[in-house]
């Protein structure tokens, strides 16, 4: 019960971890926009809630991403949209270290 303190929303928390791990996984396959299946670097991820109550589908998670090659920062959203849907890429961008959009990604 100690932890559950420091974790508000378990239900919310396990959504990120869920999208965090999908994400990773596109990348790995070689099919996350703005980054290729060999690159050589560190991926540092940080995420935002998009909505108030996390465990309302559909469920959304966005993540950053950067790397020491560039200071740009790659930013995925991704979405589950019911209890047995499957996370998909539903929005990637490039911005600048003010947050600029330099380019838009398609996705599939």
């Amino acid at each position: 019960m100690e932890a559950e303190k420091f974790l508000p929303n378990p239900s919310g928390n396990a959504f990120t971890l869920e999208a965090n791990k999908f994400v990773l996984h596109l990348k790995e396959q070689g099919q996350l926009p703005g980054w290729s299946k060999d690159e050589r670097g560190e991926m540092a991820f940080s995420w935002s809630l998009n909505e108030a109550a996390p465990e309302i589908y559909p469920v959304s998670r966005t993540f950053i991403a950067t790397r020491k090659s560039d200071a740009f920062k790659y930013h995925y959203e991704v979405v589950k949209a019911s209890p047995a849907g499957a996370w998909k890429l539903q929005r990637a961008w490039r911005a600048d270290v003010s947050g600029h959009i330099l380019e838009e990604y398609p996705v599939p």
